[in-house]
């Protein structure tokens, strides 16, 4: 069994791309140390992010995340147990709608929304639900 939790929030302001490497790469070192996985989608302001991992450290980092001040309004969507990962190679998948060039940039993924819905496979409906309902209204 794997906790998984996630949450949506809204920025303080609209990231710039140097803002959003640099959420990534620290994402990337600090989950893979912590064994988390999960995904992060960002459109416009808005924040959606699922992490997957032992529930002590995923609601631990959850936590830190809530007291970050670079986001407010930090709300959690489902949190519970699932019998397997829904992003188990993704140290911190990401998504944004902005154009960038990231493929420099390992662990960063440009994906589309068909993609994305693809990987998801019906491995937790919860996770996959809250996900669609983002992509849907954000991520054309």
């Amino acid at each position: 069994m794997v906790y998984y939790l996630v949450y949506l929030s809204s920025a303080n302001h609209l990231f710039s791309e140097s803002e959003l490497t640099g959420i990534l790469n620290i994402s990337r070192k600090n989950n893979s140390g912590l064994n988390v996985t999960g995904i992060l989608l960002y459109h416009e302001g808005s924040i959606l992010q699922v992490l997957e991992g032992d529930e002590a450290v995923v609601k631990n980092l959850y936590n830190k995340i809530g007291k970050d001040s670079r986001h407010k309004n930090v709300i959690r969507m489902v949190a519970g147990n699932n019998a397997e990962r829904s992003f188990p190679d993704w140290s911190m998948g990401f998504k944004t709608v902005a154009n960038g060039e990231w493929a420099e940039y390992e662990g960063y993924l440009q994906l589309n929304a068909d993609m994305l819905l693809s990987v998801l496979k019906k491995k937790n409906p919860r996770v996959d639900t809250t996900l669609k309902s983002f992509i849907n209204t954000s991520v054309q």
